[in-house]
């Protein structure tokens, strides 16, 4: 998440820091929630389509 909010950041030579902090949020929120980090449990680093 963070690496694609730097990109973006990159590229544009901008990313509010407002909504930098709302996605970081919404994640804290929601691995609380399932009571683990977000990439495993969308298994980030082993998903081949």
């Amino acid at each position: 998440m963070e690496d694609r909010m730097n990109d973006v950041r990159r590229r544009y030579g901008h990313y509010s820091q407002q909504k930098w902090d709302s996605n970081m949020a919404l994640r804290k929120h929601f691995e609380e929630k399932m009571g683990m980090d977000l990439y495993v449990a969308v298994e980030k680093d082993t998903f081949q389509p």
